[in-house]
């Protein structure tokens, strides 16, 4: 388990997946638009960007992740009840 899965926890952490993935779209959004506009003769700046899209990719997969544990965590705590 990543934390404590009390209510404001698990609220602070899907905001904080939310906002990661939203940081993740436009970085990989933008460097598909800019590999689109490339002239086709800028070789390593197509590498470069093909680079970042990859990266973004496997950022989504780790925030996919931490969303499934996310969620397996706070049913969890809902099915144990916590001890004293």
């Amino acid at each position: 388990m990543l934390m404590d899965a009390s209510p404001q926890n698990t609220a602070t952490l899907r905001q904080a997946l939310h906002d990661i993935n939203g940081e993740i779209f436009l970085i990989r959004g933008n460097a598909e638009i800019a590999l689109h506009q490339l002239p086709k003769d800028t070789s390593q700046l197509v590498k470069n960007l093909e680079e970042i899209i990859a990266r973004t990719e496997i950022l989504e997969g780790r925030v996919r992740d931490l969303r499934k544990q996310l969620i397996n965590s706070t049913q969890s705590s809902k099915e144990i009840p916590p001890r004293d």
